[in-house]
């Protein structure tokens, strides 16, 4: 059986935040690599959603948590203004009307999935500390909705 390939919530996510002025697509995913590889820039992890959906279009209206890592390894302090800036930076694309809704091209692993349109975006919940990690680790989580559809997807 082969099933047809579907843009899902986190890959939208992932692809919205990668777009965000200051941010890339090795700055953000769904599992945090070794903090080697995100130690310079910080690191953005994006999991699951819940939302709602429309009953008789194919839009979604999902619920993704949010978590922005930042460390300076060889200080033992967490640099939180590192990871206010990721933070900041996402919550400030939001208010980027003219910017927030984008047509997005969904990839991941090397497979190309149909691309999709978020038509828009904002936080809910206030970017909070979250304590628990490494000394030298800063780690703050949050609430961001997202409203999109897949632009080229055929139902019948």
């Amino acid at each position: 059986m082969t099933l047809p390939l579907r843009s899902n919530t986190e890959l939208v996510a992932m692809a919205w935040i990668a777009s965000v002025p200051g941010l890339s697509s090795a700055m953000v995913a769904t599992t945090l690599p070794d903090p080697s590889a995100w130690s310079d820039d910080g690191f953005v992890v994006v999991t699951g959603g819940v939302g709602t959906t429309a009953l008789d279009v194919p839009a979604k209206n999902p619920v993704v948590q949010i978590d922005a890592y930042a460390t300076y390894p060889t200080s033992g302090k967490p640099p939180w203004g590192l990871v206010d800036l990721l933070c900041e930076a996402i919550r400030a694309e939001t208010y980027q009307r003219d910017r927030a809704v984008r047509d997005l091209a969904i990839s991941a692993g090397g497979v190309v999935y149909p691309a999709a349109r978020v038509a828009g975006a904002r936080l809910l919940t206030e970017p909070r500390r979250v304590y628990g990690d490494p000394a030298d680790w800063a780690h703050k989580s949050f609430d961001l909705q997202l409203l999109w559809v897949e632009t080229e997807a055929t139902y019948s």
